[in-house]
């Protein structure tokens, strides 16, 4: 199975390219970034850091890389090629990268291959693969569109994973949180192996997962933020430390718990699992 990932930035690295790493996808990462692309050219493995109570390291292998702006033929033609293409980019780069995506869909329309593929934006945004689409399609003619919608899928997705701010010696070496999640609608995958990525969540409907990040993770980071700054409090990293502010923290996620479990119909166990996590999360590593 092969993948092209739009982003070799951290969250390409550290999150996505881990999961597909783990189900066995090759990964092609794309990026501007000539530092980065070259490393990851000349490297066979780099470094993901999983910060914890015990720090875990994970070697990954099987990738190579493409420079979006002087390797644009090859990218077309690997876009006929692979399975899955995802994103990390950021949801204002969407847009400029859906030109090159178009181009190689035409060849692709072109050379008549009926090759399925999915192309999922992982950004943190909703509906972003449907933007994504939008923004290809704008690119395509009627004709094309209509070959597009037959072999090639646009699951949208739903990510969570904190990457802190940093910087290394070591250009691709990342370090990311333990808690990651990664949820993909089930009913618009055309490729049946994109079913089985490891630790993916599929869902008919995303909005449940959605807001459960909102009000949890946002909700959370924010809420340490202003109770620890209205303590007098400087650094978010020295409020998670204190006591009176971990216990409203907690009291807040308490009550959005509450809150999705009426709505959405999340398990009680299950939510508490969840909020014990990014709980966790935000006293051994806050943004």
């Amino acid at each position: 199975m092969k993948n092209l990932h739009f982003g070799a930035g951290n969250i390409g690295r550290g999150f996505i390219g881990e999961l597909l790493n783990k189900s066995g996808y090759h990964i092609t990462f794309v990026d501007i970034n000539k530092d980065v692309v070259n490393d990851l050219k000349r490297r066979d493995t780099y470094t993901i850091r999983i910060l914890d109570e015990n720090i875990e390291e994970v070697e990954l292998n099987n990738f190579d890389a493409l420079n979006i702006a002087e390797e644009k033929e090859q990218l077309y033609t690997e876009i006929g090629e692979v399975e899955l293409i995802t994103t990390s980019i950021g949801p204002n780069v969407l847009p400029i990268i859906a030109k090159d995506i178009a181009e190689g869909l035409k060849l692709k329309v072109e050379n008549n291959n009926t090759k399925l593929l999915d192309i999922i934006a992982c950004e943190n945004m909703i509906s972003g693969s449907d933007f994504l689409k939008t923004e290809v399609f704008k690119h395509l003619s009627e004709q094309e569109q209509e070959f597009v919608n037959k072999y090639v899928g646009f699951p949208n997705s739903a990510v969570d994973r904190i990457v802190p701010a940093q910087k290394h010696d070591d250009v691709l070496l990342v370090e990311v949180e333990k808690f990651c999640e990664w949820v993909i609608e089930a009913d618009k995958i055309k490729v049946e192996s994109n079913r089985n990525i490891e630790q993916v969540h599929y869902v008919e409907d995303l909005n449940p997962f959605i807001e459960r990040k909102l009000f949890t993770v946002n909700t959370g980071h924010a809420a340490l933020s202003y109770i620890a700054n209205y303590l007098g409090i400087e650094l978010v990293s020295d409020g998670a430390k204190h006591a009176d502010v971990r216990k409203d923290f907690i009291a807040v996620l308490e009550e959005t718990s509450a809150l999705l479990e009426k709505k959405w119909g999340f398990e009680k166990a299950e939510m508490e699992a969840y909020r014990i996590k990014q709980s966790n999360a935000s006293k051994i590593h806050v943004l």
